[in-house]
């Protein structure tokens, strides 16, 4: 049949597509949050806003106890289980699946964070360096995005002792 196409596939995040007016939740400014992410393997699950700590072995791709925005499984059917802090600003956090043709199709949604302080009107001077970098235990240590990063005041990207 000319001009025929099939409708695309969709993709899903718990049950659910996009809907840019319904978050999947809303959570407490300044709440730990434990997500647990499963076949991260096919579908790599990237956090705006904050870092998730790996809490339990995935598998080779991430070290337990480090921060990463991109969490991916290396073995089929081995769960990633994720913390994150909602700290350092409120308003919408989007998520979704790394492979952009999978979240252009529904695995995209997002979180509403409540209660702390807007992205607008914050002093970047006076926001903790977890907000643009990966929180560091030691001077020097690796952040999760394959760059060095250090404890102390925020510039721009980086933190500087």
């Amino acid at each position: 049949m000319e001009g025929f196409r099939p409708e695309p596939r969709l993709f899903f995040i718990n049950n659910k597509t996009w809907e840019k007016d319904v978050p999947i939740g809303t959570f407490q400014f300044n709440t730990p949050q434990e997500w647990k992410l499963i076949q991260t393997e096919e579908h790599p699950f990237h956090l705006h806003i904050y870092h998730q700590q790996i809490i339990r072995d995935c598998g080779t791709h991430h070290e337990v106890g480090q921060y990463y925005d991109t969490v991916s499984s290396s073995e089929v059917g081995k769960d990633c289980i994720v913390r994150f802090l909602t700290k350092d600003f409120s308003g919408r956090a989007v998520f979704h699946c790394h492979i952009l043709r999978h979240s252009d199709r529904g695995m995209m949604n997002w979180m509403n964070v409540v209660g702390g302080p807007e992205p607008g009107n914050i002093d970047v001077d006076q926001v903790s360096c977890s907000a643009v970098a990966a929180p560091c235990q030691e001077t020097g240590s690796h952040c999760g995005w394959g760059k060095e990063c250090c404890v102390g005041r925020c510039r721009r990207f980086k933190c500087e002792a």
